[in-house]
């Protein structure tokens, strides 16, 4: 897991890097990391897509860049890589979607705090993100980047004008319903990943769990992990949000998890995600007893 942690930090690193030396500017690919589904494989859990795509391929149909000549010569610029590095560390260590962190931390701010960060531990620049991204609001924030109002985002969204000015506040944005993040998204021209509280990306290569062998570990582990070793939970792959939700509501015991959900039939209404490091636990265990 380290080695795929370090070589997906390294490279987001270079990709920041080679578009900043080919001349994109900083606001067209913090534009482009926002809206462009590309960039979804981190929410999606397919870290593999971003490591196996090289990256001349990410920018031509990413950035939109087809027929020009791209120079990989050139060494790297260490503020761009040292801030493409950062956010990948915000996404995978702090749970920070990218969405988020490229909205609070525009690429050109993300520079800037090059110095004096670089020479400090990664943990201050990430306090320093999460203090800047509750003093500025995600909210306040998308409506700055769009120039739109609270009475214009109401006629876009047909969400009452209170209720929006309540997102103002991350804590009550955080637990908006699935039909008001779906309506917000799709005004704000950005990805559902931006309202949540915490990223859905794991660095567990997620096709480990297209192995019935692997599955079949992991799921008994988790059940011991639970503290509910007579129960069996079962596994559903690929559900929406709304399925989600729809599926917490049913039964009595319900755990979620980047992409998949395990589902016990006892006990409380439970709905929690599983922390990256919980699962890249339970994930270690099950790929040694294969």
């Amino acid at each position: 897991m380290e080695n795929n942690y370090e070589s997906a930090k390294g490279k987001f690193g270079a990709l920041m890097s080679r578009l900043h030396e080919n001349g994109f500017r900083d606001d067209f690919i913090t534009k482009t990391v926002l809206e462009h589904p590309f960039f979804s494989c981190f929410e999606d859990n397919r870290i593999e897509k971003f490591l196996r795509t090289p990256l001349e391929e990410i920018i031509r149909n990413a950035f939109h860049k087809d027929n020009a000549y791209i120079d990989f010569s050139l060494p790297y610029i260490s503020e761009y890589y040292w801030a493409g590095e950062m956010y990948f560390m915000l996404l995978s260590r702090y749970e920070i979607p990218l969405e988020r962190s490229f909205l609070i931390y525009p690429l050109g701010k993300m520079v800037e705090r090059y110095s004096p960060y670089h020479e400090m531990s990664e943990s201050q620049l990430a306090e320093q993100y999460l203090s800047d991204e509750q003093r500025i609001g995600v909210f306040r924030s998308l409506r700055n980047l769009r120039g739109l109002s609270i009475r214009e985002l109401s006629v876009l969204t047909g969400i009452k004008p209170p209720t929006l000015t309540s997102y103002s506040k991350n804590e009550i944005l955080w637990n908006a319903s699935f039909r008001n993040i779906a309506l917000l998204s799709e005004a704000f021209h950005v990805r559902n990943a931006t309202f949540q509280k915490a990223s859905s990306f794991c660095l567990v290569p997620q096709e480990l769990f297209h192995y019935d062998g692997f599955r079949k570990e992991f799921l008994r582990l988790a059940a011991l992990y639970f503290g509910t070793p007579e129960d069996t939970p079962t596994i559903l792959d690929h559900k929406t949000d709304k399925e989600i939700a729809s599926l917490a509501k049913k039964y009595h015991r319900f755990f979620y998890l980047p992409d998949f959900a395990l589902i016990q039939h006892r006990g409380k209404v439970t709905y929690r995600f599983l922390e990256e490091k919980e699962i890249r636990m339970l994930a270690r265990q099950a790929k040694k007893a294969l």
